[in-house]
């Protein structure tokens, strides 16, 4: 399912509690996955020209802190986003 996601570009309301949003970031992945508590897990972030348009989709959708990063291997077009997510204030 999660496959389907990022392949799709698309918001997934799992319940009414949890959603998984796929960011565009161009070559790699990057999704957000969201609960009612407040709890946000970041799965890959993209190269390092996606950091800014990860950024901001976070601070877009009310994001503030990311509770668990994901990094699904360490190939520079999952990872290099990731950098400006960890420097966000």
């Amino acid at each position: 399912m999660l496959l389907l996601l990022l392949t799709t570009g698309n918001v997934l309301a799992l319940n009414d509690n949890m959603t998984i949003s796929s960011i565009d970031v161009g070559q790699g992945d990057s999704a957000l996955t969201h609960d009612a508590n407040g709890f946000d897990m970041l799965t890959d972030g993209g190269k390092t020209f996606a950091g800014p348009t990860v950024v901001n989709y976070l601070r877009n959708q009310g994001v503030d802190d990311i509770d668990v990063i994901v990094a699904s291997h360490a190939d520079s077009d999952r990872i290099g986003g990731l950098i400006d997510v960890l420097e966000m204030t």
